[in-house]
């Protein structure tokens, strides 16, 4: 079965955004790409807002409860080098615990979910993905008969100081690791793919040598202590595991961040 996969935070403002992304998902992708959409959360919400999101999108869409406080989740924040938030110049917000569990979710806690295993390809999108035209082709279909295992939209540089030490401690792993790509130093450091748009078969992060990546990097402990990034970690793992002629570059009318004005749905969201 192949799903679109959401991360919903219980907040007015996810909410309302998560609100805008299906509505112009459903005008826009799902007439050709009529798939399951699953919303996961790891707060309880009410099931009336997920009935109103619903109903003003038109979109339905299935809801799974994930646990943050699980042992694998919050054991990861009880070392004293774990701090609260970390703050990057520039940028108006701090990275809290939440934003990094969901670094963990997306690098490879996702694919352990029990009622995803059944999944083929899954398209990620954040609250803030915007389909703002037609798509009209099925992506999926593109993507399993050329036999691509990633497809991605953007390449972009991330910021070096959430980035801290994931290069060099990937590269002395890849040492010792068997690797498609060697040395590690044809890997850009600091590349990221832009995740908030992610299309790829489930099972290959399960399969390949992605998964011993993952876990050595886990241990490592870098997303609470530095915010290492699903995209970071996204990246040098497909580059690591994945030949090139398996990644598909999809160029589509798909915009991610608050480029919409979403006072417009203040009825919605202060319900």
């Amino acid at each position: 079965m192949n799903r679109i996969i959401y991360l919903l935070k219980k907040d007015d403002k996810e909410i309302g955004m998560l609100f805008q992304s299906l509505k112009l998902l459903g005008e826009n992708f799902l007439p050709n790409n009529d798939y399951p959409v699953v919303v996961l959360h790891d707060e309880i919400i009410e099931e009336e807002i997920f009935s109103q999101i619903r109903n003003y999108s038109g979109v339905n869409f299935q809801t799974i409860l994930i646990d943050f406080n699980s042992p694998e989740y919050k054991s990861r924040t009880e070392f004293e080098n774990v701090p609260e938030n970390i703050y990057v110049p520039g940028v108006d917000r701090g990275f809290g615990i939440g934003y990094r569990h969901m670094c963990r979710l997306y690098s490879y806690g996702m694919y352990e979910i029990p009622e995803l295993q059944d999944t083929d390809y899954y398209l990620r999108l954040d609250c803030d993905s915007y389909f703002v035209d037609r798509v009209d082709y099925d992506i999926f279909k593109a993507m399993s008969d050329s036999g691509k295992i990633y497809g991605y939209n953007a390449i972009h540089r991330d910021n070096p100081i959430v980035s801290q030490n994931l290069w060099e401690v990937s590269k002395e792993w890849s040492e010792t690791n068997r690797v498609l790509k060697v040395p590690m130093l044809q890997i850009p450091q600091y590349n990221v793919y832009y995740t908030n748009f992610e299309i790829a078969k489930f099972d290959w992060f399960l399969k390949s040598g992605y998964k011993e990546f993952f876990e050595f990097l886990d241990e490592q402990n870098g997303i609470y202590v530095y915010r290492w990034g699903d995209h970071c970690i996204k990246y040098l793992g497909v580059e690591m595991f994945l030949e090139d002629d398996k990644k598909l570059y999809l160029n589509l009318p798909y915009r991610h961040g608050n480029i919409f004005n979403i006072n417009g749905f203040e009825q919605f969201i202060n319900r």
